[in-house]
């Protein structure tokens, strides 16, 4: 990966964490392959009733908001903690350099 080409995608607004993660996850394919070959299966059991239809578009269209929010906030909770640590990190290591400044002085 280049230098900066994770800040050029945030530029660009090229990122897409949820495609990034799902292409290269073999169960979740073999999983979300299965959901919507039975989604199909069961539109076809209902095809003839269409409040049913509408009330099942309206229960997916609900679960496709939730699970926007959901990776939202996991990924939002994955960085706070991801940037916690670099802080922590960076934090000691200057504390020993400042430390060992200090020291040498003297």
């Amino acid at each position: 990966m280049e230098n900066r080409a994770i800040l050029k995608q945030v530029y660009e607004r090229n990122l897409n964490s949820m495609e990034e993660v799902a292409e290269q996850n073999q169960k979740y394919l073999k999983l979300n392959d299965k959901i919507m070959n039975e989604r199909a299966e069961f539109r076809k059991l209902i095809s003839s009733n269409s409040s049913l239809i509408k009330q099942f578009d309206e229960i997916e269209e609900k679960q496709h908001i939730l699970d926007d929010i959901y990776s939202y906030e996991c990924f939002a909770y994955g960085f706070k903690l991801g940037t916690g640590l670099m802080s922590e990190t960076l934090s000691d290591f200057y504390n020993v350099i400042i430390r060992d400044k200090e020291k040498y002085r003297e």
